[in-house]
């Protein structure tokens, strides 16, 4: 489905656009030695705060690497509302056609980072229900539409599930289009969505609960053919195994390839940031081998440091690494650990 690689920065002015539908909310990351316990009080040893989202980091990710970038998504005409406006024009990303009005809610996380193992647990508090537009609302929709529609060049959509209602109406009315997924759970909005995507690029809770029993390397091939079946003709299923690696097939070839060995200090966002590097990779033509493993990289550099979107590597930085190989691979062995 992809072109040879291309290393060069995409262009501002090109008529192709990525476009990010799903859930932009605002991070308050505590950081602690440990995460506590139930009932139990503890001290943060750091605090920061950002926006966040697996859709926000990832449309913050193209926009900041220079890909046209549009997010959809819908917020509150609050502060937390505008901060996150505010955040995502300030690397370039497009939020004109973001559903923002007082019948919305603007999405809150609390994120607990453990010091002792990198990991994170997060609560948000959002609009769990459906959501109602107005006539103002899908013309705002209708515009965008309108604009993609007038290119000839391919675009690139990515979804989170989490706004079904606009990922639903949007897509099928792009009419050039890749459509990656960022599936992290077998849950309803992401299997609706599941037909119309070319590029599942899921967790392995998500290739678990499809296959229903735990990912190993002698069920990989079939967690990848079931994700494939449920999905648009011609596509190509990614599944990220985290510190193992991952694997996805392409042209009926089943792939692993490893991770990069890095000490983790925050993985909060780490999924996000391989969405968004995936989506420039496949919008710059890059072969899907090269897609994940400078995915994989971003993702590495992202980990070793407290945050997400103060954490993202630039390009260049990225780019510079991979060629040169400056941060080193686990065995592809690990992948079956």
């Amino acid at each position: 489905m992809l072109s040879s690689l291309n290393y060069l920065p995409l262009n501002k002015g090109y008529s192709m656009a990525i476009v990010h539908i799903g859930l932009s909310c605002y991070d308050q990351f505590f950081f602690v030695e440990k995460t506590p316990a139930e009932n139990v009080k503890t001290f943060t040893t750091a605090f920061m705060e950002s926006g966040g989202g697996p859709a926000g980091n990832a449309a913050f990710v193209t926009g900041k690497w220079g890909a046209p970038t549009y997010i959809l998504t819908t917020l509150r005409n609050d502060i937390y509302g505008e901060k996150l406006i505010s955040e995502h024009q300030a690397v370039g990303v497009n939020t004109d056609h973001v559903v923002i009005n007082e019948r919305q809610v603007s999405p809150l996380s609390a994120v607990v980072v453990s010091a002792q193992t990198a990991a994170r647990t997060i609560v948000t508090h959002k609009n769990n229900g459906a959501k109602t537009f107005t006539g103002a609302d899908y013309a705002k929709l209708d515009e965008l539409i309108d604009k993609l529609n007038a290119s000839d060049e391919k675009h690139i959509i990515l979804v989170d599930g989490h706004e079904l209602e606009i990922s639903e109406y949007f897509i099928p009315r792009v009419n050039n289009r890749y459509v990656v997924l960022d599936a992290d759970a077998v849950k309803e909005p992401v299997m609706k969505l599941l037909p119309l995507v070319d590029f599942c690029v899921s967790s392995e809770e998500f290739a678990e609960g499809l296959i229903g029993e735990p990912l190993t390397s002698n069920n990989f091939a079939l967690a990848l053919e079931k994700i494939r079946s449920l999905c648009a003709e011609g596509n190509c299923p990614v599944v990220t195994l985290g510190e193992r690696g991952g694997i996805y097939l392409s042209n009926n070839q089943m792939t692993a390839y490893p991770a990069y060995d890095v000490k983790a200090v925050d993985t909060t966002g780490a999924g996000d940031i391989f969405h968004g590097a995936f989506c420039y990779g496949v919008a710059a033509g890059w072969d899907l081998s090269k897609v994940v493993q400078i995915s994989a990289l971003t993702s590495a550099i992202k980990i070793q440091q407290q945050g997400v979107r103060n954490a993202i590597p630039e390009l260049d930085a990225v780019l510079n690494a991979f060629e040169n190989k400056l941060i080193p691979l686990k065995t592809i062995q690990a992948i079956n650990e």
